[in-house]
């Protein structure tokens, strides 16, 4: 995330395979559609990690990341992870602890749970919220 760039594995190295100023600080990355999604941190970060600009979600062409990077939601909080359930998509924010579901661009929360709320995962119908001052994982069936 600090460092600004997506990488992936490509024949055993690890290398960069995107930077842009477009998205400020990328943190979660979900695979859905034949696009990468991309939960952003957001711009002007301060010591207490919070940021002057909120983090969005943006989508990535995967043969032409530059000219395919969209944003599809803007201004949503400090993004961590980022999950899909039934074609909705799930995102959590770190610092408040509010769980996001983004149905067709519309943005409800769903749960607020304490600020920590990290890297969330799903399986099937689960979703993974893992709590990570207190070093514990909830499994939420939705």
């Amino acid at each position: 995330m600090l460092g600004g760039g997506i990488y992936r594995i490509k024949q055993n190295k690890i290398m960069l395979w995107l930077s842009s100023e477009k998205i400020p600080y990328p943190n979660g990355l979900s695979w859905h559609d034949g696009k990468l999604y991309v939960a952003s941190w957001g711009k002007g970060m301060n010591a207490d990690f919070t940021t002057q600009t909120l983090g969005g979600i943006y989508h990535i062409d995967e043969e032409n990341p530059e000219a395919g990077l969209t944003e599809t939601v803007s201004a949503l909080g400090n993004l961590d992870g980022i999950a899909w359930i039934d074609d909705r998509l799930y995102v959590s924010d770190w610092i408040t602890g509010v769980l996001y579901k983004i149905d067709h661009g519309v943005r409800e929360p769903v749960l607020t749970l304490a600020p920590g709320l990290a890297d969330i995962g799903s399986e099937g119908r689960l979703l993974f919220t893992p709590m990570m001052h207190q070093g514990e994982v909830t499994a939420w069936r939705l």
